[in-house]
């Protein structure tokens, strides 16, 4: 629901026939096999990368027997992982001069000189209207908040957009 690939009435629909929530929203074509992986490989990661930010924590590693598992396994490359965790961690300092979070409501402005965007940017850019928070972007865009503060950067670098802290809403 996040990525914007189904809705919350969707997932709350889904949920109540006591299959797992993907298998069950993939069934009833609500997702493809391909956004169905790249949603448990966004939640994966996004758990992962939510560890690495703790600044304290309790961990528990127990030694059991898994339960039944009817389904393919995700296999994640820990390594990439933790490198992407680290990038990701490096990048977002140097992100929130520009864009404070996802909270931050995004608008459109006039650069002081044109700069040349990529396809992605402008794709990402048309949907920056002044009343949409960096997170809805991403839903709108089927991106996690990460991918869709690392595409709009640039166009915010160069002075096309303007990201306002959370709780100001920009005046139309």
């Amino acid at each position: 629901m996040r990525l914007g690939f189904a809705t919350e009435a969707q997932g709350a629909e889904a949920s109540a026939g006591g299959k797992p929530i993907g298998k069950a929203l993939a069934e009833r074509g609500v997702l493809s096999a391909n956004d169905l992986w790249k949603c448990l490989h966004e939640q994966v990661t996004a758990v992962f990368h939510a560890i690495l930010l703790s600044p304290a924590g309790t961990f528990f590693l127990l030694d059991e027997e898994p339960g039944e598992w009817h389904g393919t396994p995700l296999a994640v490359n820990t390594q990439s992982l933790l490198m992407d965790g680290i990038r990701r961690i490096d990048e977002l300092s140097l992100f929130k001069a520009r864009i404070p979070g996802p909270q931050a409501f995004l608008r459109r402005k006039d650069p002081p000189r044109p700069v040349t965007l990529r396809p992605t940017e402008n794709s990402l850019l048309g949907l920056v209207d002044g009343r949409r928070t960096l997170a809805e972007i991403a839903t709108a865009a089927h991106l996690s908040e990460f991918d869709a503060t690392k595409v709009l950067y640039h166009p915010a670098e160069a002075g096309h957009v303007e990201g306002l802290a959370a709780g100001r809403q920009p005046r139309q």
